[in-house]
């Protein structure tokens, strides 16, 4: 499974979005809030954003390891719990 990065939190926030009612299906739950708490504390020097912090999370709580994201930058620094470095696309 892949994870994808901030257009899919965009659409899911937009209801006037024509992908609104299946981006809207990505859930957080109250530990994943909690680890973005965590991950924005942890990486404060990156400025780690709220969708940053909950794709860590989210990958974190499903064990995976691949990531769509154009921030290269955050993620190669942002080590998740579930392993020791994400795999992001494009490379």
């Amino acid at each position: 499974m892949l994870l994808a990065d901030t257009n899919i939190w965009l659409a899911a926030a937009d209801r006037r979005s024509d992908r609104h009612q299946e981006c809207a299906a990505i859930d957080l739950t109250a530990e994943d809030w909690q680890r973005c708490a965590e991950l924005a504390e942890q990486y404060a020097s990156l400025r780690l954003d709220l969708i940053d912090a909950s794709l860590v999370a989210v990958a974190e709580r499903l064990g995976h390891t691949r990531l769509a994201t154009l921030n290269h930058r955050d993620f190669t620094v942002v080590r998740p719990r579930h392993a020791s470095a994400f795999t992001l696309l494009p490379g």
